[in-house]
């Protein structure tokens, strides 16, 4: 009798973790996939900084491309531009069919260190060096701008670390994500100086990467410690995405750990994936069911700042690196592509998903057939 009671309530939770492991995250983690339509071909094209217009104020020294959006399904092009030393950033853009320069617009912030456009490109985020204005030491400025007018739509706050290691942008544009200081804070655009939402991870282990999904429900962070973390975003709070997990797998709620540092975090559109990028390799992780690793980890060229971005349809990833950029199938992670490149800075598909563009370190943009999953 005893034997049987024990042998029911075993049986009782073995079918209670089966079916734990087996229910789908709530619906915030999934959406409709968005099949891409027939495209028309297009040879390769670029164009390189040096070819801008001489109406444009051209600083000395090297220009890079810092990010890339597309707008109108691809019949235009933004560039945002980073240039070595104290000179604001510029913004341009592009119609794609004869590469003619449309609207240009000068970020009024020097030293900039990364830029982000949201979705429809409506709006860019930068994250600049300043001088701390209570002391003699460096600090970080986030700040966003609406592309059409240059209108400054933050307000601008110093705040007091000396360097900062990501930023993201939902693509409506309602988050920012910055990671500094060992630390992630989550935005309102409309004013940068009210933090939402702040983590700080405990003990020595610190905060490195960080991202937050196309919609806003999701933000993940990554940490010196090689652990990952997904949580939900409501808009005020941060909640575990698994509040219980049961399972063989090396993971504690909506933890997982790696095996090695991330240096940069990607979220497909339809919050099912999770690319994780190491100076050496990538990951693919499957949110749905509990950040289980697909088809192994892949070997790639050695990066400090692996560029990512996932298509429209979550079917392909394209990944920048010092000497390539290569492009993935999702889930199986098989080389679709693989193209000679100076070092890559930024990468946009389109959002029909026909066109593929990237930009690298010399200031060219290459725009190319986006290749087939």
């Amino acid at each position: 009798m005893r034997l049987g009671s024990l042998s029911c309530i075993l049986e009782l939770f073995i079918l209670l973790a089966l079916i734990a492991c087996a229910q789908k995250p709530e619906n915030a983690l999934h959406s409709t996939l968005i099949v891409p339509p027939s495209c028309q071909a297009q040879t390769e094209s670029r164009h390189a900084y040096s070819e801008l217009p001489e109406s444009i104020a051209k600083p000395e020294g090297e220009s890079a491309v810092a990010a890339l959006g597309f707008a109108s399904e691809g019949q235009y092009l933004w560039v945002a531009y980073i240039h070595q030393g104290p000179v604001p950033g510029q913004v341009v853009e592009i119609r794609t069919s004869d590469w003619k320069v449309v609207h240009t617009l000068e970020l009024a912030s020097l030293n900039t260190l990364f830029a982000r456009f949201n979705g429809d490109t409506s709006l860019i985020a930068n994250i600049s060096h300043i001088p701390c204005p209570t002391s003699s030491s460096s600090c970080i400025e986030p700040r966003v701008w609406r592309t059409d007018s240059g209108e400054l739509v933050s307000t601008p706050r110093p705040r007091g670390f000396s360097d900062a290691s990501d930023l993201a942008f939902t693509k409506q544009g309602d988050w920012l994500v910055t990671v500094y200081g060992g630390g992630l804070n989550i935005d309102d655009p409309s004013d940068v100086t009210r933090g939402i939402g702040k983590v700080f991870v405990g003990g020595e282990e610190k905060i490195v990467v960080g991202t937050i999904s196309e919609s806003g429900n999701l933000v993940v962070n990554g940490t010196d410690q090689k652990i990952i973390q997904v949580e939900q975003w409501d808009g005020q709070h941060l909640h575990d995405v698994y509040p219980w997990s049961f399972g063989p797998w090396n993971f504690r709620g909506g933890e997982a750990t790696l095996d090695a540092v991330p240096i940069k975090l990607a979220i497909s559109p339809d919050s099912k994936w999770l690319a994780v990028r190491s100076k050496d390799g990538l990951e693919l992780r499957d949110i749905s069911v509990r950040f289980i690793p697909q088809h192994g980890r892949v070997s790639l060229e050695h990066s400090s700042d692996g560029i990512m971005e996932f298509d429209s349809s979550s079917s392909l990833l394209a990944i920048g690196s010092p000497k390539h950029l290569q492009v993935f199938s999702i889930p199986s992670l098989k080389v679709v592509l693989d193209k000679p490149s100076s070092e890559v800075t930024a990468i946009a598909f389109s959002p029909d998903g026909c066109l593929l563009a990237w930009g690298d370190v010399e200031g060219t943009v290459h725009i190319i057939n986006a290749p087939k999953p």
